[in-house]
């Protein structure tokens, strides 16, 4: 716990005293201490989150380059059945074959590698790069890091295509795209999102998106799940995305999540029209204008939910950039507050998630647990197995 008070206290302050202003060597210094915290705080971390626990397991068996090509067939074959995409199960035998008794050194590539890119994006695309930290840190640190592993490289890979991006230099991006489909199946939507239109966001616009999200809530919900029923026998990433469709959903989540998703972060981006704050976000505008014309459908079909991990480091740079540009107007500076604090809550609210047994949600991340302690930590393989079997939630990695 005194580990991650430090962590948190030590950025607040350095938001406080540092962001807006001038870069220094003594402000780079303190961003570069607080990347190699978080390094090793993620890579000398043991049984931290509920899906690592599966991958703590997977490794246990997993194959290395010193075995026979014909083990090694099989263990892949294993794993893709397993929805497992190919890059994630080479990346663990290369880790197996260096490190064959323990996964942290997997879990300190992960960590170099996907904050290092977070870190990068941060400090290119904002000027309040601690902001932007704290918010990540309380909104979804964990999840991305200790939960949906294979998932979080493939946005981080997503994130170093952007340039790519609004340059238009496709060979680049879509190699990009590529690495990360080659991670995760649900990438798929890297590489899609080019073809949506590029379109200036107004309140038409928005309200011609919400009456197509609720033609696709009665539709293409029961579509899908007709889909996922015929790939339910295929393997790989067929068989990824059976799971995907299969989600059903109802008038309330779709309600929820128009909200969540598509309705208050429009509010807070219609607010900062006509202000210095929407200056400062114009090199994000290709990725905003297709996320609010891509968001209402990904709401309304709860199967495509969780491609909204892939705008949320994108969305704390533009909360951050709105909110704090907006401070010479009052009203809208207050609005947005309240609306980043109901969405901050909404994201917080699942570490609350009871499971029984006096268990919650938040016993997978606290107390931190590391390599050098002997502090139990059967309770989370226990949060892990009744999570699933209960139906509280897939493997969030699946």
């Amino acid at each position: 716990m005194a580990l991650y008070i430090i962590i948190i206290i030590f950025v607040t302050a350095s938001s406080l005293f540092t962001d807006g202003k001038k870069s220094s060597h003594s402000f780079s210094a303190a961003y570069l201490l607080t990347y190699l915290a978080v390094v090793c705080l993620l890579g000398f971390s043991r049984d931290l989150g509920g899906d690592k626990m599966g991958y703590i397991e997977d490794y246990k068996y997993c194959a290395s380059f010193f075995d026979n090509f014909q083990t090694i067939k099989i263990y892949y074959e294993l794993q893709s059945l397993q929805r497992y995409a190919p890059l994630w199960i080479l990346l663990n035998i290369l880790c197996k074959t260096i490190s064959p008794h323990s996964i942290n050194l997997l879990l300190f590539i992960h960590a170099i590698f996907v904050n290092g890119v977070i870190f990068w994006f941060f400090k290119k695309y904002s000027t309040y790069k601690f902001r932007c930290l704290l918010l990540y840190f309380i909104a979804n640190f964990f999840i991305l890091n200790c939960e949906t592993l294979r998932e979080t490289i493939s946005i981080a890979l997503f994130l170093l295509a952007y340039p790519s991006f609004i340059k238009g230099k496709w060979f680049k991006y879509y190699l990009l795209a590529a690495l990360a489909i080659g991670f995760h199946y649900s990438a798929i939507l890297i590489a899609i999102l080019p073809v949506i239109p590029n379109v200036k966001i107004k309140h038409a616009t928005m309200l011609l998106m919400f009456i197509i999200a609720c033609f696709a809530y009665y539709t293409i919900n029961g579509f899908l799940i007709s889909v996922s029923e015929v790939l339910s026998g295929s393997d790989g990433a067929m068989k990824s995305y059976s799971t995907y469709f299969s989600a059903g959903g109802n008038l309330n989540a779709f309600i929820f999540f128009q909200f969540i998703y598509v309705i208050f972060p429009y509010i807070v981006y219609a607010l900062s029209k006509h202000t210095a704050a929407r200056q400062k976000i114009v090199i994000l505008n290709p990725m905003i204008n297709r996320y609010f014309i891509a968001a209402p459908i990904i709401a309304a079909c709860i199967s495509f939910n969780r491609l909204f991990s892939y705008f949320s480091i994108f969305a704390i740079v533009v909360f951050i950039n709105i909110v704090t540009d907006m401070k010479k107007d009052e009203i809208k500076h207050i609005l947005s507050i309240i609306i980043g604090c109901i969405l901050v809550i909404f994201f917080t609210n699942q570490y609350f998630r009871p499971y029984g047994y006096n268990l919650y949600r938040y016993d997978l991340f606290y107390p931190y647990t590391s390599v050098f302690d002997n502090i139990p930590t059967k309770h989370r393989a226990t949060i892990h197995k009744i999570g699933i079997s209960s139906g509280h939630y897939q493997r969030s990695d699946d």
